[in-house]
């Protein structure tokens, strides 16, 4: 599948003048730091007149190398005045000077910061277009640049010999239950829904497993409706119905009904229901069936079986099949809330600010992850993922997930850290066989990548994975029972 576009749009390319030899001396720089809010740096660089004018004569020699001048062969000497005309005027050429100035003294600049400085955040903070206009061969040059420098990290808490709880993502019971629906769901993919009149004449009520197409709405003790709970022309299936709206008893307080009929039924909420004020309270249920549709389903068969899972052989191969398939990915999600609770613990043992840029390259990444998932579980169309790549939906994502974001930040530093402090290594074989899974995988796809980006995510990939080994092994990590999803009306 093809990524979004990126969030944060280049700035505008300006015309620039071919790479040049550096025309500024070190000696002719000097450099003054300002600290800004948010742990965010300024410094105020200032350029000698001596190099200014040689950044433009050094910008003019260029242009005059690449400019056509009727009467002079390309590379000839031409006049400065007719080589300034040529370009547009002396704004041209003062403007391609200013980059140049900007190119070569940017790193000398910067160079002190490097190790503090966090990575793409440097911002010319003045106007281009006035800088140019600004500038003079008999005076100094000035300008602004602003980065963040990464805050200090402290640990604030142990990392090992601790006890984390977490909840199972399923068990034994929920692992069948899962298992028995998705075989039902395999062949109702194959049935079809038709009236109950037609398919069973003989017996005209809703029976367990029907599709009930009704109205209902919930009121509490006092009868007041309860807030979202309204329902008109939904299609309940009976067999999932309490699941889906967590609404316990309801659709066997259904069974028998006719279409036409209207019944109240009385409901316990669960006691994890949301709003909490009305977890485990009494409500009333008024249901009133439209239309009554039965399932017309193929029959449970060993050829059904095979047909529909190829390799499964009997109706047991496809339950033990169905089963185990279910039981790996629960597996797999209780590995990850392990993790989860592992990184949590990390990220709680540091203290650190977080930079304003860090926060968003972190959101963009996250936010990147997110429109993939969209598109790759086909709850949206590539247009529609492109259309929800804008950087104001992205400081819309990153506002609302300051908190998440900022202790993800903590936790790749310490992953950073404790890498170093416990002289734990990196697996080069892992890294290699990664790499060239991924490199692969881009290849087989058609799609160009960044081979160096994909190195360094590869590598810190690897990292995190040896940190997290290190600290489960170094931490109890207590897997209790499942828990149940929290429930609302608002859910589906």
């Amino acid at each position: 599948a093809s990524a979004p576009q990126p969030l944060s749009p280049p700035l505008p390319a300006r015309p620039s003048l071919p790479p040049l030899a550096a025309t500024v001396a070190t000696a002719d720089v000097s450099v003054a730091e300002a600290t800004l809010p948010a742990g965010r740096v300024e410094l105020t660089v200032t350029v000698a007149p001596a190099s200014v004018a040689a950044a433009y004569k050094s910008a003019l020699n260029a242009a005059r190398k690449r400019t056509s001048v009727p009467g002079f062969r390309k590379g000839a000497r031409v006049p400065d005045s007719l080589v300034v005309d040529a370009l547009g005027g002396a704004a041209a050429v003062k403007a391609a000077a200013a980059e140049v100035i900007l190119k070569d003294t940017l790193p000398t600049a910067l160079g002190p910061y490097a190790a503090d400085a966090v990575s793409g955040s440097e911002r010319i903070t003045d106007n281009i277009d006035d800088l140019a206009a600004a500038l003079a061969t008999d005076a100094p040059f000035e300008y602004k640049v602003a980065f963040d420098r990464m805050p200090p990290l402290s640990w604030v808490a142990p990392v090992e010999g601790l006890t984390l709880t977490v909840a199972a993502a399923g068990d034994d019971a929920s692992v069948d239950d899962a298992a028995a629906a998705q075989l039902v769901a395999a062949r109702k993919e194959k049935g079809k829904l038709r009236l109950v009149a037609e398919l069973r004449p003989d017996q005209l009520t809703l029976a367990p497993g029907d599709v009930a197409v009704v109205d209902f709405d919930v009121v509490d003790a006092s009868g007041t409706p309860v807030p979202g709970a309204a329902r008109a022309a939904t299609q309940l299936d009976t067999g999932d119905a309490d699941r889906l709206l967590g609404l316990p008893g309801l659709a066997a307080g259904m069974a028998g009904m006719a279409v036409g009929d209207e019944r109240s039924i009385d409901v316990v909420l669960p006691t994890n229901w949301e709003p909490a004020e009305l977890a485990g309270s009494k409500v009333e249920a008024k249901v009133r069936l439209r239309e009554a549709l039965a399932w017309d389903l193929p029959a449970l068969t060993d050829a059904w079986a095979e047909e529909a899972y190829p390799g499964s052989g009997t109706v047991d191969g496809l339950r033990s099949r169905l089963r185990a398939a279910v039981a790996a990915e629960t597996a797999a999600a209780t590995a990850a809330r392990v993790q989860e609770a592992l990184t949590t613990a990390l990220a709680d043992a540091v203290a650190c600010d977080v930079p304003e840029s860090v926060l968003r390259e972190i959101g963009e990444a996250e936010y990147q992850a997110e429109l993939l998932q969209m598109q790759a579980s086909g709850r949206f169309s590539l247009e529609q993922v492109a259309r929800l790549a804008t950087p104001d939906l992205l400081s819309k994502f990153v506002a609302a997930r300051r908190d998440s974001l900022a202790a993800l930040h903590r936790a790749q530093r310490a992953v950073d850290a404790l890498f170093e402090s416990r002289g734990l290594t990196l697996d080069e074989a892992a890294v290699k066989a990664e790499l060239d899974a991924a490199a692969s995988d881009f290849k087989a796809r058609g799609q160009e990548h960044d081979a160096e980006r994909l190195e360094e995510q590869v590598r810190e990939a690897v990292k995190a994975r040896a940190v997290m080994e290190w600290l489960d092994k170094n931490n109890k990590v207590v897997v209790g029972p499942p828990e149940a999803p929290r429930r609302s009306f608002g859910a589906r």
